[in-house]
């Protein structure tokens, strides 16, 4: 029996019960994207850098190429028109990574407004584009991209675009296939938000999706690829209206009330909604959980021993919340039933949050105008530490709290290469010094400072009495 919930974590609340009635998360998604749209519709006047290929450019004295960096080395570089997106106005966006189980070959699958662009980047200082896959129907700055079973899944904002269905193993071999079309389509919805995978399901999750036939409200769409060039509807999670973004898993942590459970993780504009999808023709949700000062939920990740999530919140650096600075939620989930915030981490930089991935004790961050952000976990502490980085955006130094620079990366490939994905300009492929970062860390921790904010009374309007304490964390 599922335990009875409660929402008694530092800094939460139960969020808004009418929001699930009323779709307010698509209203706001909505309004989100339109401002981007109005944003990214200028020229691309950085649309112009050549690639950079060839030979490896080691981060020294905090620049490589001519890109800030610490502890990350530039493996090369590729323009947007070298992917394939050569019309005007071309955008990069998310992206995804793909290992031939057979040969090895490291695969990018990256998303720009046109299509797609599939990369090898085996040798990483002479990536190769293997493949262009145009969008199924018009183009759009949202295209998100998951990979089971040795096929490409890909969905997009763009009206009635549905799912592709992209079969890998057709890059094996190949040099320069040119452009390709999908392998199948699935086309129960009309554009989507986001998607997720959970490959060891054999299931590709769609959010924020419009004109669904299946009637999910933009909650979980769930679909069955386990035979991929045939995807079937599998389900819905409807019941908490439009999902941002999720990531979903088979549990294996210390609430034993849902190990070997299917679970997925949502962010749903103000709170992360907690669902277990075992039964996906009868999902049930496990917890929702907001949070003092959210503004825009949304993405997250799991550490790998499956108790704590970092939370990212797309429109609190904007909304002056903490004076521009990047936060990250560090929330205490060993208790499914009962998510705990336990502690918020705000970077020495200005800059808006956008996607993170967590490997090892690690999180690579994406985080717009300042680039790829990775820093220490210290679950212990519910702490995070920066210990390198590779800021992609050339049109600014930070500070600017907008939506340039990087949209996302993969830091899932066994060579320790990450490619990096850039708004303005395309493709990075870049390297993190671990030894390096090590050395970082045990530096930092032998005298940096921390910052820590505690609510000390809340109102119904939003504007909370605080307290913002800086401390050292050893000896400073």
């Amino acid at each position: 029996m599922p335990k009875d919930r409660q929402t008694h974590a530092r800094f939460s609340f139960k969020p808004d019960p009418f929001k699930r009635y009323r779709d307010a998360g698509r209203i706001m998604g909505e309004r989100m994207m339109a401002y981007k749209e109005q944003l990214w519709s200028a020229p691309n006047t950085e649309n112009t850098m050549e690639s950079i290929v060839g030979a490896a450019v080691p981060c020294s004295g905090g620049s490589a190429s001519g890109f800030r960096c610490q502890n990350v080395d530039l493996q090369s570089y590729l323009s947007l028109s070298a992917l394939g997106a050569t019309a005007s106005g071309a955008r990069g966006n998310d992206i995804w990574g793909w290992t031939d189980p057979v040969t090895n070959d490291e695969i990018v699958v990256m998303g720009t407004n046109q299509g797609t662009s599939f990369v090898r980047i085996t040798d990483p200082v002479n990536p190769q584009v293997v493949a262009w896959l145009p969008t199924h129907t018009s183009s759009s700055s949202w295209r998100d991209m998951k990979v089971v079973n040795d096929h490409a899944f890909i969905g997009s904002e763009a009206a009635g675009h549905g799912l592709q269905v992209f079969d890998l193993t057709r890059l094996r071999g190949q040099t320069n296939m040119g452009t390709v079309s999908a392998d199948a389509h699935y086309g129960q919805f009309g554009n989507s938000h986001n998607i997720v995978s959970n490959p060891e399901s054999n299931t590709i999750f769609v959010v924020g999706a419009t004109n669904d036939n299946r009637g999910c409200r933009a909650g979980l769409h769930m679909v069955d690829v386990s035979n991929p060039k045939n995807p079937t509807f599998a389900g819905c999670f409807s019941a908490d209206g439009y999902t941002h973004d999720a990531q979903c898993h088979f549990y294996n942590g210390p609430d034993t009330t849902y190990r070997g459970r299917e679970i997925c993780y949502n962010y749903n504009e103000d709170a992360l909604t907690i669902v277990d999808v075992t039964n996906k023709a009868s999902p049930v949700e496990i917890s929702s959980t907001s949070y003092v000062g959210y503004a825009y939920t949304h993405q997250g990740w799991i550490t790998e021993d499956h108790t704590v999530i970092l939370l990212d919140d797309e429109q609190d650096e904007q909304g002056n919340w903490f004076d521009g600075s990047t936060v990250t939620y560090i929330w205490d989930v060993s208790d499914l039933d009962n998510p705990v915030l336990r502690n918020e981490y705000y970077a020495a930089h200005e800059a808006i949050d956008h996607n993170q991935y967590i490997r090892g004790s690690r999180t690579y961050q994406s985080n717009y105008e300042v680039g790829l952000r990775i820093l220490q976990i210290n679950q212990a502490s519910y702490s995070l530490t920066e210990v390198g980085y590779f800021d992609v955006d050339t049109g600014s130094t930070g500070g600017l709290v907008a939506f340039r620079g990087s949209w996302s990366n993969y830091p899932y490939f066994a060579s320790g290469n990450i490619p990096v994905t850039s708004i303005e300009t395309g493709l990075y492929i870049v390297k993190p010094d671990n030894m390096a970062m090590d050395a970082t860390y045990a530096a930092k921790l032998n005298g940096h400072q921390e910052r820590s904010r505690q609510v000390l009374t809340e109102s119904a309007e939003g504007c909370n009495d605080v307290r913002e304490e800086r401390y050292c964390q050893a000896t400073c």
